[in-house]
């Protein structure tokens, strides 16, 4: 883009290419966000937000008195703002359109569009915050979950009252399940001298959800192997020489009477009741004891 003050000439890319969607009511913070850029890349937000006021129309002569002749400066803004509001009108849907009929500059209509789409009304603003600070969980995902905040978050700032980053995350966690009460509780200890950035924040709040859900994995592979662990033809193994007979007899029907209680802390497995082993049924005569949970000792 050239932009001399004598020669107001200039190379503008086809907007339709960089900004590929047709402003609508649901869209407005959508459409700004590619629609900045653009203008930031040319130089020309300035003209829009007011910054780079039209310069006069005419010259003034070196005794400070307006002449006829035309400030190239002047046709180098106007140029510009032209270009701008052909941008604008060339990216609305005609429905919004025709609400900036008969406006000629691009500022008015940056305005009038703001205005009508980014509201500052005071019910507006104060239904976003609720949103925010009633967030729950509930049964989302954190992904989902932090989607729906940015949404809330993303909608206020729109309205230019964006909110604070501390608030931001405060309003995240007080909406979080009480499966991350541990997360809240090292969050809270790892910022009370310093605050974090959103970003990082999500960050640690996903990884932790990651890792919480590696330990359910687990501790359900844990609690599915101690429930078979009788059944070793769940296992696919044979089951210690010990333990054969026991074994044998635990997946058999019961009397309710007659319960197994099984103690992993003992290196042999007893019962009373030698009707419960498959093995030689014979007395036992020999000196050996028998050393139980509390110390004690039954005699043979």
């Amino acid at each position: 883009m050239a932009s001399a003050s004598n020669n107001p000439s200039f190379i503008i890319p086809n907007i339709t290419s960089l900004v590929s969607i047709k402003l609508e009511r649901p869209n407005y913070l959508n459409w700004t966000t590619r629609f900045i850029p653009v203008l930031r890349s040319h130089d020309l937000l300035s003209i829009v937000d007011g910054s780079e006021v039209c310069p006069s129309q005419y010259l003034v002569d070196s005794d400070g008195k307006v002449t006829s002749d035309i400030n190239p400066a002047y046709l180098v803004w106007q140029k510009k703002d032209q270009f701008i509001l052909a941008w604008l009108n060339a990216t609305l849907s005609e429905k919004v359109l025709s609400t900036v009929y008969g406006l000629t500059t691009s500022k008015q209509v940056w305005n009038t569009l703001s205005t009508r789409f980014a509201s500052r009304s005071r019910f507006k603003i104060s239904h976003l915050k609720r949103q925010l600070q009633t967030l729950q969980q509930g049964t989302k995902n954190c992904s989902d979950y932090l989607l729906t905040t940015k949404n809330w978050a993303d909608q206020l700032s729109a309205t230019g009252k964006p909110i604070e980053n501390d608030d931001l995350i405060s309003y995240v966690v007080g909406g979080l399940n009480p499966i991350f009460t541990p997360f809240i509780t090292i969050l809270n200890f790892a910022t009370r001298d310093h605050s974090i950035s959103f970003d990082d924040f999500q960050t640690k709040l996903l990884n932790f959800e990651q890792l919480s859900r590696h330990k359910i994995r687990i501790y359900h592979l844990q609690a599915l192997d101690c429930y078979h662990q009788m059944d070793f033809n769940y296992q696919g193994r044979h089951p210690p020489t010990q333990l054969a007979a026991m074994a044998a007899h635990t997946h058999t029907i019961q009397e309710p009477k007659q319960p197994w209680y099984l103690d992993r802390g003992a290196n042999n497995h007893i019962t009373s009741e030698l009707e419960n082993l498959i093995l030689n049924q014979q007395p036992y005569h020999g000196n050996d004891k028998v050393t139980v949970g509390n110390r004690g000792e039954i005699l043979s």
